[in-house]
């Protein structure tokens, strides 16, 4: 009986020691280029959104509705690159064309594929854009952090397996944040039917202008964190934001590939991991170590 007894009190106690023990934290790896190692972080889970911020010189946010007067064709029309949060979106050159949104003072958003080389690619030959004119503030990257679960350097094919840790953080050379604004970024529950708006610089048109195009969400694939959208876009486009009417000042996802029709693009939705992957970087600046 007394084995019996001590048998029942040390399986209570091991319960008790396995429901105490603390749960290991997620985490990701993520390629720094000043180190050249790869880093660990962890995942908050409780990440919901982070917030952006105007214009030094603009105190309320533009209708994603807002033109210039080019003439609208297929749900594309050119915007002024001048105005909030169209002024956040940049034009991103490094051996290809891509777009990306400033989501800090001194950082940029943008689609890990933009950058072929990986871990490879040297920041300094990056440059990137602001505001869409011939006199555009101009920066160059000075470090860069990338998704090492991103999977196309391991793939023949870019899919949307591929898209699901499609992104990337440029740290710029000069503030363009403080002057254009940046976005904040944010996890919403997208579904099919949903409208959606696409910002970016397409490569079949106006050099250097950025354009916005809209439409509507075709599919979620939960499982990838991808989604389907008939707003039409091309090449240019990948990395750019994708806004919704509710909170334009706010990405939902990333512009990451193209598919023809009915679905015309796809893209990355944020997550807990992508916004984890912002919070540790949105604030980085050249100096920071």
């Amino acid at each position: 009986m007394k084995k019996i007894i001590i048998y029942w009190i040390c399986l209570f106690v091991n319960i008790i020691l396995l429901q105490a023990r603390p749960v290991a934290a997620e985490t990701m790896d993520v390629f720094d280029s000043e180190t050249g190692l790869y880093t660990s972080l962890e995942i908050d889970p409780n990440l919901t959104s982070i917030e952006g911020d105007l214009p030094s010189a603009e105190k309320e946010n533009v209708p994603l509705s807002a033109t210039e007067s080019a003439p609208e064709t297929e749900n594309w029309v050119q915007v002024d690159g001048r105005q909030y949060p169209y002024s956040s979106v940049v034009y991103i050159n490094y051996r290809g064309n891509c777009s990306g949104t400033l989501i800090g003072p001194y950082t940029v958003l943008t689609a890990a594929h933009c950058f072929p080389l990986g871990p490879n690619t040297d920041p300094a030959e990056i440059r990137v854009n602001a505001g869409g004119e011939e006199t555009a503030q101009k920066a160059k990257g000075v470090r860069l952090f990338l998704s090492v679960h991103y999977g196309m350097y391991k793939k023949e094919h870019y899919d949307n397996e591929t898209a699901t840790y499609d992104w990337a953080v440029i740290v710029l050379n000069k503030p363009l944040g403080k002057k254009n604004g940046y976005l904040g970024v944010k996890a919403v529950n997208l579904q099919a039917g949903d409208s959606i708006h696409v910002v970016g610089f397409p490569g079949d048109k106006i050099h250097n202008r950025p354009w916005h195009s809209w439409g509507e969400i075709t599919a979620v694939l939960q499982d990838s964190n991808t989604f389907y959208h008939t707003a039409p876009t091309a090449g240019g486009n990948s990395g750019g934001p994708v806004l919704v009417n509710e909170d334009p000042g706010s990405i939902v996802g990333l512009a990451t590939f193209i598919r023809e029709e009915p679905y015309r693009g796809g893209g990355t939705l944020v997550c807990e991991k992508l916004l984890s992957f912002v919070a540790a970087h949105r604030n980085d600046t050249p100096q920071t170590n």
